[in-house]
């Protein structure tokens, strides 16, 4: 299952690893399926019955029979399409309905989200989310088309040719004999065919998901291409993309189209060899023409209904190879693993340890063209923390600061658990981190990153989105005097109940910054952490987010992460961090006089400091 490479490790799904997943999938439904199953079989039953029943009807009128017994059998036939066509197709299709259809696609969503939310913070940072959301989305369709075409289509066709088959041969072994070589050679053709675009059909299939890819950046990112009016260059870009798909799928549809005729051609020789040697049959007096019109309807539905069970098989195998690359997905291990029983921290105090803590971004996660899932080492395989060494006390407001790349944001990954250290240990109120419940940890932890991500729903909704716990409205009022929202609240059409628009684009960047500290505080947390909060605020949005961080720390953990030094030169102690490491700790006061890199930084500053 596993290959090691140097730089990559290699995970692939066996055709029966695969088979083992949907059986997982689908066992709650093995009861309704085993129900539709019995009902499928008995309508290709009742489905083979009525063109025997017309063969009599025939034979009857033309032998001058009773009236009142050709009715009689006409009063069959009529039963057996009241019985197949109402009575069997109502009960199945309110089974499917109501036990299957809708279950089954709520099952293998709700399975998706749990495991997808199931990896770690840093894995979603890591993956290409194009390429997650394509996978995902023609994995879960093809899932449950998966199921629908063996159940419906698959299931169904082949019953009815095994039985029409073992039929024929028990009542006319010629025509048994010659429709089942026509069925074999029909059967090879096709999947000859099949097998033989298959290459193309998978390249094509690559090609739509780099398309669907391309889509969503271009999308994503729509107003960065109209603000540099590159609209045609991107709407070029995506056509030139679809060019390569078209040239392929032309190439690939023209081959398959000219195989169809050839297998459509050996049909219909099968077709007229039954037709003449039972017109043969009849004068020869061995078969009625009744008899003759049931092996007619027979043979030619058998036929008809292959050339589709052939389309089916095209498509349970491009189904299949979505299908695989959705599991190897889903596959995909957490690199953030909780204990069993971990320890659930009721009242955390808030200080925080990090000792002798290295870490480095050592794999990115891909899953490559088979549907193969890759872990590569990457180029950059040197520790970005180093050694780091320090300790918040509870309630202290310390400051994290340092040039871009010096490590800053990763500490606070490695104190949210995104990512485990390499080496080392990070202790929360002496307790490894690793040994801490991560939902009951992260439930203490507010955090305010530089950009702040809001659904497209309420202002209400975004910010109670912090705190499971029912929010009264004095409590979610207090978050947002505290946060300076209610400077702008009143702006707002439906105050609170403002829909604030996809990312909110409703608000300006100071307003979602001071959501962004609402939704923090709305979950009272022990430990607050701002993460460069100000740094692409102009000076009045600066000072307002400063003076909510200000009121926002009291009594708590803070931790600031800023580039202007200014937001945090009254923290009671400021890290300087450069290249990974710690280069210097104390007040701002001392560090201006005994730390070369946070004078360093002083200086480029554009705003003068203190007055010094």
């Amino acid at each position: 299952m596993e290959k090691e490479n140097n730089t990559k490790t290699i995970v692939s799904l066996n055709f029966w690893q695969i088979l083992l997943r949907l059986k997982e999938i689908y066992r709650p439904f093995l009861g309704v399926i085993i129900v539709i199953i019995t009902l499928i079989i008995s309508q290709e039953v009742l489905g083979l019955l009525s063109p025997y029943i017309y063969g009599k009807i025939i034979d009857g009128i033309i032998a001058h029979q009773e009236i009142h017994e050709v009715l009689m059998l006409c009063l069959s036939a009529f039963v057996v399409y009241i019985l197949g066509d109402v009575v069997i197709s109502y009960y199945k299709e309110r089974i499917e309905v109501e036990k299957f259809d809708h279950d089954i696609v709520k099952r293998i969503a709700k399975n998706t989200m749990e495991k997808v939310f199931g990896f770690s913070i840093g894995q979603h940072q890591g993956q290409n989310s194009g390429i997650k959301k394509s996978i995902i989305d023609r994995g879960q369709n093809s899932l449950i088309n998966f199921g629908y075409n063996l159940l419906y289509e698959v299931f169904p066709i082949t019953l009815q040719l095994v039985v029409t088959i073992v039929g024929l041969l028990i009542i006319a072994p010629f025509f048994g004999l010659v429709v089942l070589i026509g069925i074999s050679l029909f059967i090879y053709m096709s999947i000859h065919t099949n097998f033989k675009i298959m290459n193309d059909l998978k390249k094509s299939h690559e090609l739509y998901v780099e398309a669907d890819k391309q889509q969503s950046e271009f999308l994503r990112n729509a107003s960065l291409v109209k603000m540099n009016a590159k609209e045609k260059k991107i709407v070029k870009e995506y056509d030139n993309s679809y060019d390569l798909i078209n040239t392929l799928s032309k190439k690939v549809w023209l081959a398959f189209a000219k195989s169809v005729r050839k297998r459509n051609l050996m049909a219909d020789t099968i077709k007229l060899i039954v037709l003449v040697a039972g017109v043969y049959f009849v004068y020869n007096g061995t078969y009625t023409p009744g008899f003759l019109m049931v092996l007619f309807t027979w043979s030619f539905r058998v036929f008809d209904r292959l050339g589709y069970l052939t389309s089916i098989h095209r498509r349970i195998t491009q189904q299949y190879e979505s299908i695989k690359k959705y599991f190897t997905l889903m596959e995909i291990e957490s690199d953030i693993k909780e204990i069993e029983n971990p320890i659930i921290l009721n009242n955390i105090k808030g200080k925080i340890e990090f000792r002798n803590v290295y870490f480095k971004y050592s794999s990115r996660e891909e899953i490559d063209d088979e549907g193969n899932f890759i872990m590569s080492e990457g180029k950059n395989t040197k520790h970005v923390i180093r050694g780091i060494n320090f300790v918040i006390n509870p309630g202290e407001r310390v400051a994290i600061v340092g040039h871009s790349g010096a490590g800053k944001s990763t500490l606070i990954n490695l104190l949210t658990r995104a990512y485990d250290p390499s080496k080392g240990k990070i202790l929360i109120d002496g307790i490894d981190l690793k040994e801490i419940s991560l939902t009951n940890y992260r439930s203490k932890i507010g955090i305010v990153p530089q950009d702040v991500s809001l659904f497209d729903n309420t202002l209400r909704y975004n910010v109670v989105f912090g705190t499971n716990e029912k929010i009264e409205d004095v409590e979610l009022q207090e978050s947002l005097e505290m946060a300076r929202i209610s400077s702008f609240l009143k702006g707002l059409e439906n105050g609170v109940d403002t829909i604030v628009g996809e990312k909110g684009i409703k608000l300006s960047g100071g307003e979602r910054q001071r959501v962004g500290i609402a939704r923090a505080l709305i979950k009272n947390p022990t430990i607050l952490i701002f993460d460069e909060a100000t740094s692409s605020l102009d000076a009045e949005n600066e000072a307002m987010i400063k003076d909510s961080i200000e009121k926002a720390s009291k009594g708590r953990t803070t931790i600031i992460i800023a580039h202007r030094l200014s937001t945090i030169k009254d923290a009671d102690k400021i890290i300087v961090l450069e290249k990974g490491k710690i280069v210097g700790e104390g007040s701002h006061d001392y560090l201006l006089k005994n730390c070369e890199a946070y004078k360093k930084m002083i200086n480029i500053q554009t705003v003068i400091i203190g007055g010094n």
